[in-house]
């Protein structure tokens, strides 16, 4: 029962961590401050393996029908819930900033297309005369 407990509340504080991490990342997204990203998804990740890890000893007792304190459980429920919240606010930051930069280049596309039409002709398709006879 002791080591559940330590692991329920092992991986509650690693749902907290991942909820603090992806407020980090929507942070970093609203900031415009992208180089920053790369070490917080580096810590994220390395955070969801070892959550995943532990969930996974926890769903093998689940299995052996051992029980769970009721009061662990709920504190890892808030926490999951927590990080699944931050997760769909930084996962709609992010579509945002899809569509913007989509727009942009959208933009771009555009304009390069507009500059074509403005380009001379190549002398040699010019010359009305020297191409007929």
């Amino acid at each position: 029962m002791i080591q559940k407990k330590n692991d329920l509340e092992k991986v509650s504080k690693l749902y907290d961590e991942m909820r603090i991490l992806y407020e980090n990342i929507g942070y970093e997204l609203s900031q415009k401050s992208y180089p920053g990203l790369t070490a917080i998804f580096e810590s994220l990740q390395q955070t969801m393996e070892e959550a995943e890890a532990i969930e996974d000893d926890l769903i093998r007792k689940a299995a052996q029908k051992e029980t769970f304190d009721p009061a662990e459980t709920k504190n890892k429920y808030r926490a999951l819930k927590g990080a699944i919240k931050a997760n769909k606010t930084t996962l709609k930051m992010a579509v945002n900033i899809k569509s913007m930069l989509h727009h942009e280049l959208q933009q771009i596309t555009q304009g390069r297309t507009v500059m074509n039409g403005y380009k001379q002709a190549h002398a040699e398709e010019r010359r009305l005369v020297n191409n007929s006879c």
